[in-house]
């Protein structure tokens, strides 16, 4: 498999240290010029894995220089940034002074070039030995057969190359005499400190070793020594000063503990595959850990990194503190990080959480997928899953929960917790406490939890206290819903108290709470209610509570208390309905008032009219009043009327009328009238009159001598007009007297007419030879001839009682009544079918019963009209009487329906008798004629 990865990414960090020459004895065979170069490669902070193209060249300067060899290593394996791979110059060209190493790597089969690692490393000592494999100097030695004395050995003539391996044994030397040069296996005595050591005196390192393997190093350098403990693949890069690796590494795998260029005074206490690069770094141990940056400290864990000066990482796993990100602190966890310039930040611990750039001094306590990004500085995370403090977001706090966000330039901002919960764009200095899909777009705002409740961008310093689905709109500054359910307020300054489906849109409107109430008119009010509404363009009103009030447009400094479907008009000023139901202040009006009752009006002249309750009542002048009662009207400009049905109907009349059933109306201006049927009471309350006054009556004069009562302009002396009763005459001089007499006299003429009452019977009589009529003001009704005859509708009767005019009238003789029936008075004759009325009469319930009134024990017997009607359908429309004539005709269809069944049944008798006849003859045949 073949990876691509940019070259700037593969030159970020390649650590690498030689292996030493194995060279422990040369043999008759001569050994190969390959040596073996181990290396860690990484892909921007992560270890690389993949197949590589390696380029190695030696140079004899640290940069420039002369080149003087080079070799490529195709496909090179790499596994988590470690690899191994021999290196063959051939013969190099060794002259014994200093050379270099340069190392290029790019992708296996890239087009492209190499990227050069830099610094070039120095070549230790190591690969020199080759030279003794070619040495011209070297002379046949044989084996010195005698002793050889000091004498006969100049200084220095002898030396390890001149001694044949394992010719002097430890028996061969006096250690007596060497005991203060070399340290015994069983420990020295005697020795002075810093005179008696272990140790080289000539700037090479020192190993203590394990089965053969190396455990332990101290590598002089030009100040204090470096110390590498543990595994032989473990090292310290050359110039490093100070460095100490206390242990750890391993060769499985190759992955040593390397302190790198740039770690001096750096720390890998233990662990394996650790790496640090900065001045004055730790790593404590774990395993795959970078400190890079200066003074940098990584506790454990696997798969760290810290690349920025003065930072801690305690542990976990693949976090990163990365460069410039000073003095910050990771606490642990997994896939956390703290990005490039969030310096003084800390993040706890947690998994997948991140502090981004430039998003410091900051804090992130731990939960799961939080980030607080670019910019965000100053902030606080403290917890929760898929959190986010949002770039620019800086000096803000985010508690905890799920999926919550504080969004970009949403500075100075606090969410609590709850989940799905934002603070928006721009949105800053907001606070919202919690809930769930709660969000805020608007600064200085605060919503403090519920569900689903947002304020809307534009309308900053605004308020939502909880509840659910409540809307502070757009561009709704200053408002507050303190909770409920589906509010929503898209006026500035406005406020709802709770509830639900309120709407204040209106600037400066408030609704205290209650259902489905509108406020749209600015600086409105509803107290509470359901279904009430202040218009649009309707300002400084107020509808205190009820259901279905309304304040209609253009109105202002108005106010309805509460009731039900109440409603001020368009264009009203300072008016008032104080409750009751569907009462009404028109269009236009100024002061008006309607206290409460039901179905009352204030109409026609629009200013200051009153109605104070009752029904059904209207205040259509200017000042004028109606205080209750019920279908009272003052429409006369200061007029006054109660009581019931009274009407004022001209400017400044005063109509009081009782409880009769009809109008009682003022017909001129300035009238004061009263209708009383229980009388009139001055300083009375027992009136027996229709005026009864108690104390005198002073008045000046009556008009023409005449008096009126009920009529302002009497006709005659006295006049008297009435819907019912005139005038009550009392006479006291004898008890058959007459009590009311009635005279007129014409041309000497006189016509008497008296109503009498007595003892015994009373009269009403009409002392003329004619007859007296009664009329209507469409003409005579009824007349009474002086024989005694009755006529109704009749100017002639011939008997007692006669009824109509027209064609045979119907007539009584005091013994029969007899219906008029003559064919001329008749039309639109028709057929009918006898045994279809014979079919309802015999379904028709024929039942005995009586009247209600019937006290006597009468009984009747017949139908009932409803089912007479239901099965003929005459009378017309009326299903309540029975007309004789109608009984009698169904009567007479029903005999001819039977009569007509009775003859189908002598037909069907008679042929019935025939066939028998047959029947007979035929039997008498068969039996010999006889019988």
């Amino acid at each position: 498999m073949k990876s691509r990865i940019q070259h700037t990414l593969l030159a970020l960090a390649l650590l690498s240290t030689f292996t030493t020459f194995y060279v422990a004895q040369l043999f008759a065979a001569p050994l190969g010029t390959a040596f073996t170069y181990q290396g860690r490669l990484t892909d921007g902070a992560n270890p690389a894995t993949g197949i590589y193209d390696l380029r190695f060249t030696i140079y004899d300067a640290l940069t420039n220089g002369t080149l003087m060899a080079v070799v490529t290593n195709a496909s090179v394996a790499v596994t988590n940034g470690l690899f191994t791979t021999p290196v063959d110059f051939g013969q190099p060209p060794l002259n014994f002074n200093a050379m270099w190493l340069e190392i290029g790597v790019r992708t296996n089969g890239s087009a492209g070039g190499f990227t050069t690692v830099s610094p070039r490393q120095a070549m230790l000592p190591a690969p020199y030995a080759f030279y003794a494999l070619n040495s011209s100097n070297a002379v046949t030695a044989v084996t010195a057969s005698t002793a050889v004395t000091a004498s006969n050995v100049a200084p220095g003539a002898i030396n390890s190359a001149s001694i044949q391996t394992g010719s002097i044994l430890v028996s061969n030397i006096n250690t007596a005499s060497l005991a203060s040069a070399f340290w015994s296996l069983s420990g020295n005595s005697g020795t002075v400190a810093g005179v008696n050591f272990v140790g080289t005196t000539d700037n090479q390192p020192l190993e203590l070793r394990v089965n053969g393997q190396r455990a332990f190093r101290i590598v002089p350098t030009t100040d204090t020594p470096n110390v590498i403990g543990g595994c032989s693949n473990n090292s310290i890069a050359a110039n490093i000063i100070g460095a100490t690796i206390g242990g750890g590494g391993t060769v499985l795998g190759a992955q040593p503990n390397i302190i790198t260029n740039g770690g001096q005074y750096g720390t890998i206490a233990g662990g394996y595959n650790n790496t640090v690069a900065g001045y004055g770094s730790a790593v404590l141990g774990g395993s795959v850990n970078f400190a890079g940056g200066w003074f940098a400290a990584i506790g454990a864990g696997q798969f760290n990194s810290s690349l920025s000066d003065y930072t801690f990482l305690g542990g976990g796993s693949t976090n990163v503190i990365q460069v410039n990100a000073l003095f910050s602190f990771l606490g642990g966890g997994y896939g956390n990080s703290i990005q490039m310039n969030a310096g003084y930040s800390a993040l706890c611990g947690g998994y997948n959480n991140s502090i981004q750039v430039n998003a410091g001094p900051s804090f992130l306590g731990g939960g799961s997928g939080n980030s607080i990004q670019t910019g965000a500085g100053y902030s606080a995370l403290c917890g929760g899953s898929g959190n986010s403090i949002q770039t620019n977001a800086n000096w803000s706090f985010l508690g905890g929960g799920y999926v919550n966000s504080i969004q970009t330039g949403a500075d100075n901002s606090f969410l609590g917790g709850g989940q799905y919960n934002s603070i928006q764009m721009n949105a800053y200095y907001s606070f919202l406490g919690g809930g769930d899909m709660n969000s805020i777009q608007a600064s200085y705002s605060a919503l403090g939890g519920g569900s689903g409740n947002s304020i809307q961008a534009g309308s900053g310093s605004s308020t939502i206290g909880g509840g659910e689905y409540n809307s502070i709109q757009a561009n709704a500054d200053h408002a507050m819903i303190g909770g409920g359910a589906n509010n929503s307020t898209t006026g500035a300054k406005s406020f709802i108290g709770g509830g639900i489906n309120n709407s204040a849109g209106g600037f400066g409107t408030m609704i205290a709470g209650g259902a489905t109430n509108v406020a749209s008119g600015a600086y409105g009010t509803i107290g509470g209610g359901a279904n009430n509404t202040i218009i649009w363009g309707s300002p400084f009103n107020i509808i205190v509570g009820g259901q279905y009030n309304s304040i209609e447009d253009e109105c202002s400094y108005s106010a309805i208390s509460g009731g039900v479907s109440n409603t001020m008009q368009e264009g009203d000023l300072y008016c008032a309905i104080g409750g009751g139901i569907n009462n009404t202040i028109g269009t236009g009006f100024i002061g008006a008032t309607i206290a409460g009752g039901s179905g009352n009006a204030c109409s026609f002249s629009p200013k200051f009219p009153t109605v104070g309750g009752g029904q059904n009542n209207s205040s259509g002048g200017n000042y004028s009043t109606v205080p209750g009662g019920d279908q009272n009207a003052a429409t006369g400009n200061n007029s006054f009327a109660a009581g019931h049905r009274a009407k004022a109907n001209s400017q400044g009349d005063f109509v009081w009328a009782d409880s009769t059933d009809a109008d009682f109306a003022s017909t001129g201006n300035n009238q004061f009238l009263i209708r009383a049927g229980g009388g009139v009471g001055i300083n009375k309350n027992n009136p027996a009159t229709a005026l009864d006054v108690n104390g005198t009556v002073t008045a000046t004069t009556f008009v023409g001598g005449r008096l009126g009562i009920g009529n302002s302009a009497p006709a005659f002396q006295i006049d008297v007009t009435a819907p019912q009763a005139v005038a009550r005459f009392i006479t006291t001089n004898n008890i058959n007297g007459s009590v009311l007499e009635l005279d007129n006299t014409t041309a000497g003429l006189t016509y008497h007419g008296a109503v009498n009452f007595n003892d015994g019977a009373g009269q009403i009589g009409y002392l003329s030879s004619g007859a007296m009529t009664f009329t209507t003001s469409s003409g005579e009704r009824m007349r009474i001839l002086s024989n005694g005859n009755v006529g109704v509708g009749n100017t002639s009767p011939g008997y007692l009682l006669v009824v109509g005019n027209f064609g045979s009238p119907a007539y009584c003789n005091g013994t029969t009544w007899v219906n008029g029936s003559d064919r001329n008075s008749k039309e639109a004759f028709a057929a009918i079918n006898p045994c279809a009325v014979l079919e309802k009469v015999l379904a028709l319930p024929i039942t005995e019963w009586k009247y209600k009134v019937e006290t006597d024990g009468t009984r009747h017997l017949g139908p009932v009209a409803q089912d007479f009607h239901a099965a003929f359908g005459l009378n017309g429309p009326d299903d309540k009487h029975i007309a004789t004539v109608d009984e009698e005709g169904v009567a007479l269809a029903a005999i001819q329906g039977l009569n007509q069944k009775l003859n189908e049944k002598d037909v069907e008798i008679q042929d019935l008798k025939m066939r028998l006849e047959k029947l007979e003859q035929l039997i008498n045949a068969k039996n010999g004629g006889t019988q």
